[in-house]
This record gives C-alpha cells, structure tokens and sequence, in this order.
C-alpha cells in the first residue's frame, strides 16, 4: 500500500491540475466555512491572551521582575522557544500516539489509503525541527533590536492592553490577512519554477503528522511560514503577549491540519486532501479555493456528504 501511495503521489506532485470547473458547493456553505475559521481564530487567540495576561500578572510580573528584563533579547526570544519547543514536542507526540493506537473514535480520523507515513520520515522531520528552529532563532535575535528601534515591538507588561475586543478584532483581521497571504504563496509554490526546488519537500508526507507542519524547504519556512504568519502582527504593532497568544493559535491550527483528525480547527479535513491527492485545496479554509477552482474533487464528495447534499453520481 505504501508503495502504491508512493507512486501514485509521484505521478501527482509534478504540478497542479489545470483549473476544473467551478466547486459545486453552494457559495453560502464555503463562507460558512470561512466565517467559522475566521472566529475560530479570534476566540482562540482572545482566550490564551486572557490567560496568558493574568498568568503574567499574577506568576511573573507580581514577582517585581524589571521591566528592562522584557526588552532583552534572549528574555523575548525564550518565551518564543519555551511556547513551540513545547507545542510541537507535546502536542504532536501526543497526536502521533492517538494515531498509531488509533485511540480516538473513528468519526474524528480521517480515513486515508495510507494512514501513516513511514517511521523514517517523521525522524527526518523531528531532526530537521532542531535546524529550523535555529534558523528561525537567529533571524528573530537579528530583527528584534530593529523592531524595538522603531518601536513596533512592546514587551513591558505595564503595557498589555487591557481590551480583549482590540485582541478580537485584530485577530479578525489577521486571519484575514493570514488566509489570503498563504493561499497564494501556497499555490505559487505549486508552480512548475518552485514545487521541484522548494515545496516538493513538504510533500514528501503523503499521509501527515503533526511534525509534517514544519517539514519543509528554508525559504517556504520563511515565505509560506513566518511571514503570513508575523507580518500583520509587526504592522499592527502587536504587543508581545498578543503575538504569543496568536503563535499558540497558529501551532495548534497547523499542527492539528496535518494530524490526521478532524477536532476543532480542521473540522472537515481541508488540508488532508491537499497531501493526499495533492491537487487543490492549497488555503487554509475553502473559500480562495472555491473563488479559483482549486477545491480537491475528492474533499468536495465529502464536505457535501457531510452536509447531506447529493453527492457526484458515478458515471
């Protein structure tokens, strides 16, 4: 089975299909789709600011630590590490493991040809997160003093803000801005110039874990990765809190899009389609892939079945 799903991806991951015709899913559907990402998100980053601002106040703050601590590189650099190093590690091994036991009940695992990679292949991508993170930390130690120079950067806890709707309604726009910006890298990267030298790494995961989230090519880490996820919230000026609050989010969004089930975030398995047949379904949510005709013809069986349209007839 793996060997079929081998060849069957070669055959698939030269580029992506010529346009189809337009989705068959009603329009009302797919902005549903989108809406309920788009507020997943903000409820979601809403509730860690909320705990992450009164776990500061009340652990770490009322313990008089010096401001002048929160402007210091590696201080800022720590609490970025201290939150993915403990995501990625904690959150995909625990997935890995529901799994391979196949602990969770069947309606929450998205059933695939392949339903698990081969074992040498999640250790590449394990090994591969200790050089990615390098890499990320020193590109963030060489940005943080220009941040902190033009003042785009806030640290201090004394300016947290205090309201959760500025929280809200920024995460709205950061979806936003997030759901279009990776769409059209993501689908960029598909192309015949880039998909050979950049995004064929990723795809090396047929069938996905979570640690398959960051396996993939330096510059698709920063183009696809860190910019459709940082650049709104250093042009929006993001407190510090804020930002860590959105990067929970975003791991737990991308880390769960990969792992193979169907929870709070990839409610109908969007992402799964796009590794497994590798031909569409290039956005987060469905909505840029209904506007351009990309939305996978097999994810599009599915999503109608689960919401009890008709599905294609077999000829």
């Amino acid at each position: 089975a793996l060997l079929q799903g081998e060849m069957l991806f070669s055959l698939q991951n030269m580029n992506e299909k010529p346009l189809r015709a337009p989705s068959r899913i009603p329009f009302p559907l797919i902005f549903r789709e989108t809406l309920l990402s788009v507020f997943k998100a903000a409820f979601s980053v809403t509730l860690f600011y909320f705990l992450l601002r009164n776990c500061i106040y009340k652990h770490v703050y009322s313990e008089n630590v010096e401001e002048s601590m929160w402007k210091k590189r590696w201080f800022v650099l720590a609490g970025i590490a201290i939150v993915h190093a403990g995501l990625f590690h904690f959150v995909n091994a625990l997935s890995i493991f529901l799994q391979y036991k196949r602990l969770l009940p069947k309606r929450v695992q998205i059933q695939r040809r392949i339903m698990f990679p081969e074992w040498s292949l999640v250790w590449n991508a394990l090994r591969d997160s200790v050089l990615d993170s390098v890499f990320s930390g020193v590109l963030l130690y060489l940005l943080t003093p220009i941040l902190f120079a033009h003042n785009v950067f806030e640290t201090a806890p004394s300016r947290m803000p205090s309201s959760y709707t500025r929280v809200f309604l920024l995460t709205i726009l950061n979806q936003i801005w997030l759901e279009t910006s990776f769409f059209y890298v993501h689908k960029a990267l598909h192309s015949k110039l880039l998909y050979a030298q950049i995004h064929k790494k990723h795809h090396r995961f047929y069938a996905t874990v979570g640690y398959a989230a960051e396996y993939a090519h330096w510059i698709e880490q920063v183009v696809s990765n860190l910019v459709p996820t940082f650049a709104f919230c250093i042009l929006a000026k993001f407190h510090y809190v804020e930002a860590l609050a959105w990067l929970i989010y975003r791991l737990l969004e991308t880390y769960e899009a990969h792992s193979g089930f169907t929870l709070l975030y990839n409610s109908t398995g969007f992402h799964d389609w796009h590794h497994s047949a590798n031909q569409g379904n290039f956005g987060i949510s469905p909505l840029f892939d209904w506007i351009h005709s990309t939305c996978d013809t097999q994810w599009t069986e599915h999503f109608l079945g689960l919401n009890g349209l008709p599905k294609k007839k077999e000829a």
